[in-house]
Formats: structure tokens, sequence, C-alpha cells
């Protein structure tokens, strides 16, 4: 009953709905997501729903094998902001080029909130909305690898054979002209580029009067 990436998925009955569920071990980071998307109120029932009709994916969990080998775009998206659309029309113009399914892959919590739990994060979107802004935007499957202390210490050569390779079995990878990964953000466009082993589309930032769209701006950061 699960439906493939990239087919709008049929309403389920509610006795289809507890057989499957109940066959589909639960997101090991549900409950830190429930706490941040307002979702405890709804109720467990309801996140799942959401998201298993959504086609969301957590690392390490198994790919289903219509989004392996995909084109795939990497981000926070926190907002899916005008600038993240204009990244995501890119990354789906690939992926139809190429005849291959779009993979979004971003990270719950945001990073930021791990790294510096004592500065307030107001996040321009909430994770549940995120995703659904994400599949809004033309993506066939979101990817979430549940960002935490031990993967803030991987280094660039770790993210990519554990998440692009051996998880995603990405075969082109779409980031914005600032994208930085790893440990410290030692990762950047060139490295990734460097790696050899899927294409690197890199893509410029949009701006518009002031400046360079972004998640900081339009939180007020800066």
């Amino acid at each position: 009953m699960v439906p493939e990436v990239g087919v709008e998925p049929t309403l389920l009955s509610e006795a289809d709905f507890e057989s499957a569920a109940s066959a589909i071990p639960p997101l090991r980071h549900v409950d830190g997501y429930c706490q941040k998307v307002g979702a405890v109120a709804r109720g467990l029932r309801d996140v799942w729903r959401a998201w298993y009709e959504a086609g969301v994916i957590e690392f390490p969990d198994t790919v289903p094998q219509a989004a392996e080998g995909a084109v795939v775009a990497i981000g926070n998206f926190d907002g899916v902001h005008a600038g993240h659309k204009h990244l995501l029309a890119q990354a789906r113009a690939k992926a139809e080029a190429l005849g291959l399914p779009l993979v979004v892959l971003t990270f719950e919590p945001h990073p930021r909130s791990v790294l510096f739990p004592d500065v307030p994060l107001h996040r321009l979107s909430t994770a549940d909305e995120k995703l659904a802004l994400l599949k809004a935007a033309g993506a066939d499957a979101v990817a979430v690898v549940p960002f935490d202390l031990t993967v803030a210490t991987w280094t660039p050569d770790d993210f990519v054979q554990r998440v692009l390779v051996d998880w995603l079995r990405a075969r082109a990878v779409v980031v914005g002209a600032n994208f930085r990964y790893g440990h410290k953000a030692a990762g950047d466009t060139a490295s990734l580029a460097a790696d050899g082993r899927f294409e690197v589309v890199v893509v410029d930032l949009l701006e518009d009067d002031g400046g360079v769209i972004s998640s900081r701006r339009l939180r007020g950061e800066g």
C-alpha cells in the first residue's frame, strides 16, 4: 500500500491505513518533530498519516527503489522562500531532463538549533509545513537526515559517502552557490564537484532589491 514516488497517493480506508502503518517502523525522531511542529495536540496518528502520504524517507531507512539514483537537491529550506523555489525549479528541470525523480534532502531539527541551542531560532516554517511546501515545489520525495551532534562531526567525505552515495545513490546533486557541508562547514561546492561520482549543479543565489533572498535575511538576522 505504500505509494510509489512521483505517483499521487490514493486515499486509504481507515482499515488499510492501520494495516499499512503497523507494518512500517515509526520514525525514530518523530517525538522531537512533534514538539517542533506543534502536532502533539493532533496526535501521532495525524503526523504519521501526513508523512506517510507525503513520501518522506528518514536516514538511514531503506530508500524506495523508485527514489534511488535521483537528482538530489540539498538544503535546510526553512520557509521554502523564493530563493529556495528558484533552486528547486532548476533541480526539477534537471530531473525531467534526465528522466529521474527529484529527491529533496533536508535536515531536522534545524542544524543551528543543535549546534547553538542557547541561541533562539525563529523558524520560518515548522517541519511539517516545510515538507508540504517542498512537495508543492516539485519534490517527488523528501529525504530527512536527523541532525544531531554525531552528524555534526561527519567530515565532508563522510556526508558524501554515507548519504549521497551509499544511501540515496545520487545521479546528480543540485545546491546553492553558498552551500557548505561537513564538520565546521569544511566542504563547499568545489569539493562536492571534485568527488566525481555524480554530476553537481551549482545554482546562483536569487536576489531582489534587498539583496540575496535567504532565510537568515527573512528572519531579520541580517
